[in-house]
């Protein structure tokens, strides 16, 4: 039965997301990567981490990866950086912009 926001309740994660918490406590942790093979889960994995790191008062963002935004450098996360990053080079484009 899905919930009230029309989503499926997150059963059998227990471990991931216990490794989250574990991470959004970790003063050193800027990021958590949520990865695996087409339908095991990623989408609501990671909607459940979001709305947790956010609860936390935690700044969030997500980026998620297609074959359109494959063909720009960092294509996936250009929503997320500072306006004028400098992409001709990406790591040092992020780097300076945030």
């Amino acid at each position: 039965m899905r919930d009230g926001v029309g989503r499926w309740p997150l059963v059998g994660r227990g471990p991931e997301l216990d490794a989250f918490a574990v991470a959004l406590a970790d003063p050193e942790c800027r990021g958590f990567v949520v990865g695996g093979p087409a339908g095991v889960g990623k989408s609501r994995l990671a909607e459940e981490c979001l709305e947790r790191a956010a609860a936390a008062g935690f700044r969030v963002g997500r980026a998620t990866a297609s074959a359109a935004a494959g063909v720009v450098p960092l294509g996936a996360i250009a929503h997320l950086l500072p306006a004028g990053v400098d992409l001709s080079d990406p790591v040092a484009g992020v780097a300076a912009g945030g």
